[in-house]
Parts: C-alpha cells; sequence; structure tokens
C-alpha cells in the first residue's frame, strides 16, 4: 500500500527551494572553496610543523591516546578547530559554536535510542 504523499502548497515549494539554495551556498563554501584556498595543505604544514607559527609558535601536542593511527587523526581535528577555540578568529568561533548546538539534536536523539528497551542488543546501547 503506497503511502498518501501531500503535494506541498506554495509555501512549501518557496521554503524548499531556500533549503536548497542554502545547501548549494554551504557546498560551495566547505568544499570548493576550502579547496581553492588551500586550507588542507595549510593543515598538513601545521601538523608536520608540530605547532601554529602564525600565532605565537603554538605548539601542537603530539599524543593524545598513545595510538598512532588516532593520533593522527585528532592532529587534524585540534588543528580544525583550533582557531576558533583559541578565540583567534571569530567567524570561525561562531560556526563552531552553531555546529556544536546543532549537534545536540543528534546527541539527544541517540540518548532517546539507546534507552529504548527495543534497542537493548544494538549498538546505539553503547
Amino acid at each position: 500500500m503506497a503511502p498518501n504523499i501531500v503535494p506541498r502548497d506554495f509555501f512549501g515549494t518557496i521554503m524548499a527551494l531556500v533549503f536548497l539554495g542554502f545547501a548549494a551556498i554551504a557546498t560551495y563554501e566547505m568544499r570548493y572553496k576550502t579547496t581553492t584556498l588551500g586550507l588542507g595543505d595549510m593543515m598538513q604544514d601545521i601538523v608536520a610543523a608540530s605547532e601554529f607559527k602564525e600565532h605565537g609558535n603554538v605548539p601542537l601536542r603530539q599524543h593524545y591516546t598513545g595510538i598512532a593511527a588516532v593520533d593522527e587523526v585528532l592532529k587534524f581535528l585540534v588543528v580544525a578547530f583550533m582557531s576558533g577555540a583559541g578565540g583567534w578568529d571569530k567567524g570561525i568561533q561562531v560556526q563552531q559554536a552553531h555546529f556544536l548546538f546543532s549537534f545536540l539534536s543528534i546527541v539527544a536523539v541517540q540518548s532517546v535510542e539507546a534507552a529504548r528497551p527495543g534497542n537493548s542488543l544494538a549498538l546505539v546501547k553503547l
């Protein structure tokens, strides 16, 4: 049996187009613009030098878990978030705050799903 599909009204169509427009802008800013600016290369240079030269030679911690592969990934995450967490760039700081606020809904859903009796043996229970 097919689900009941209700066609969008004019307002729903406009909102869907606005959402798609924002998604296109976000894709451009996050994927294409960062590639053209060479941000990945700058991050690689910071990880290789193990310090933030632009901000007074702040050293980059080398060991987080003791597992080399995990520590290498964590170094890139530290480099990616340091500008906002360190207060060096206000725009990035606001973007990171927005990301963390948005991520709370995912944590809330996972918490509810983990507490459901049907998921007692599922991986979400962890």
